[in-house]
């Protein structure tokens, strides 16, 4: 997507009903800018912090363990095995990384 956003809208427009082909070659423009799949402990603590938020909020009766929602070993091999589909991101910062065995504690 990051490589190629105008075939990203082309795709998007197939598989998402009623999306105008202006309107996704436009949104890619922000999309690329945000998308990074990668798993660190950011990741981790976002979905805690939103989940958190929502059940102090009243929204939910409770926080989940986040720990059970994430499987990061897919991307982790991924990561591990072809960095050179992530050299255009930044480096996840070293306190962030998250490697086999992480395990998240608010």
């Amino acid at each position: 997507m990051r490589a190629n956003p105008a075939g990203a809208a082309q795709i998007a427009v197939r598989w998402l009903p009623g999306t105008r082909p202006e309107i996704a070659q436009e949104a890619m423009k922000y999309n690329i800018q945000q998308l990074d799949i990668r798993v660190s402990a950011n990741n981790y603590r976002a979905l805690y912090s939103a989940n958190d938020r929502l059940n102090m909020l009243g929204h939910i009766p409770s926080v989940i363990d986040v720990n059970k929602v994430f499987a990061p070993q897919y991307i982790l091999k991924v990561m591990r095995e072809h960095p050179d589909l992530f050299s255009d991101l930044a480096p996840i910062p070293q306190a962030a990384q998250v490697g086999p065995g992480y395990v998240f504690r608010s």
